[in-house]
């Protein structure tokens, strides 16, 4: 048996012995959150029998869960005698047992989830209505717990909905940690705190201080999608390449665009396996998009070659609306590599499509080549990287949104949740 081992955390993460509902704890980077609670999972886990589920809104490998953080909170206890840690899972000697599962998409799997004793949801932030009201009646063993740690994005996010709903419930324990709580705080980190502070001072607060995304600032950070602050060049290698298409049914001044956007994916790169190859926006009618599609689907081809694509093209993902509703069915009988993207991702709003991408943008696992990066194509009169300006200038909360072109931001964020959230595409 292991000795007994004594950890110390902020008094800001609350007492554990105490039988609480609902654990949220939010704040900026820097505070030690997802670290802290792995620890004492492990160390909850080692004194009797649990069954912890570790969940997110996406997950598509692994790597995107926090199986590798508790796998090194167990080796920097010293319990790595006292775990086996599984592809899939980690059991401890006593019969307790983490699993990790994506929400989104996995309504099966999490329903038949029994006998859960805590279920860990980290990066809540991007959790969509829906999951909240699959998972909370999922956990309903007696004494069951449900904990969620975030960094706050908008304050309309489903889970600041339920964070708001649980303020005066006794059964429910929320604290706001910050880097300021965390008396580890690693020097580079705070170092990168105090470059932040002075370099990008609109964004300090939200980044740092876990306030919410200031409304008129954009989303997404080109800076994110580089190396070096540079474009890269077009990989390779990689596992396959394919198109995502937004789709319109008029054409003309007032009416939608039709973009799409071709993507690579490696999943052998561990720290950024998409890419975005190329991109174009037309302004067609509905009616012409089976014409159209071929020209994009020769383009997939050539990407395919180009990279060396070990599964080649995979095709094309369309929204099944607009004229894709009608189009899709076509292209398939016409033996074309098709499939509609699922109904839950185009029925979001925009700005819940962005916050499904945006852990993928800002734990820069997306590249941007430097083709991509460099062109410029007209559209309606106007000559510019439209890709560039659509996507690193959008905002939350919008009330312009419906003047702005989106299409190729709509293709960007469905082609990151289809590579990266789960594995539609693969």
């Amino acid at each position: 048996m292991a000795e007994a081992i004594t950890v110390k955390l902020h008094a800001k993460f609350g007492n554990f012995s105490h039988p609480y509902r609902y654990r949220l704890w939010h704040g900026g980077r820097g505070g030690g959150k997802s670290w802290a609670i792995a620890k004492v999972l492990v160390l909850l886990t080692m004194s009797r029998t649990l069954r912890v589920l570790c969940c997110r809104e996406y997950q598509n490998s692994m790597a995107d869960s926090v199986h590798k953080l508790l796998s090194d909170q167990i080796s920097e206890l010293g319990l790595s005698p006292w775990f086996t840690i599984l592809e899939n899972s980690i059991r401890a000697y006593n019969g307790s047992e983490f699993l990790f599962k994506g929400l989104a998409r996995n309504i099966q799997s999490i329903k038949s989830t029994e006998g859960v004793d805590i279920a860990w949801v980290e990066e809540a932030q991007t959790l969509s209505q829906d999951s909240i009201d699959l998972l909370l009646p999922t956990i309903r063993k007696k004494g069951s717990e449900v904990w969620f740690t975030w960094n706050p994005l908008e304050e309309g996010a489903p889970i600041e909905k339920l964070k708001e709903s649980l303020l005066e419930n006794p059964r429910a324990f929320i604290s706001q940690i910050n880097w300021s709580d965390n008396p580890w705080l690693p020097e580079t980190l705070n170092e990168e705190r105090l470059r932040c502070y002075e370099h990008d001072p609109e964004n300090y607060e939200h980044i740092w201080e876990g306030a919410y995304r200031a409304h008129g600032s954009s989303f997404f950070k080109l800076s994110h999608l580089l190396i070096d602050n540079a474009p890269s060049d077009t990989p390779s290698f990689c596992d396959c390449v394919y198109a995502v298409i937004d789709t319109t049914l008029k054409g003309g001044a007032g009416n939608d665009g039709t973009g799409v956007i071709y993507f690579s994916l490696d999943n052998y790169n561990q720290s950024r396996p998409l890419t975005v190859l190329d991109w174009d926006i037309v302004e067609i009618e509905g009616s012409m998009l089976e014409e159209w599609a071929p020209v994009v689907v020769g383009q997939l081809e050539h990407y395919a070659r180009l990279t060396k694509a070990r599964s080649g093209s995979i095709g094309l993902f369309i929204e099944d609306k607009a004229a894709g509703s009608v189009v899709i069915p076509q292209l398939q009988r016409n033996g074309y590599p098709v499939q509609p993207i699922e109904s839950k991702l185009t029925s979001m709003g925009k700005d819940q499509r962005a916050l499904n991408a945006s852990p993928y943008v800002h734990r820069e696992q997306i590249t941007l080549t430097r083709h991509a990066f460099d062109k410029t194509t007209i559209f309606r009169g106007q000559s510019r990287n439209h890709f560039l300006t659509q996507v690193f200038n959008f905002i939350l909360n919008d009330k312009d949104a419906a003047r702005r072109a989106d299409d190729l931001l709509d293709c960007f964020c469905y082609g990151v949740v289809i590579g990266l959230g789960d594995n539609t595409g693969l």
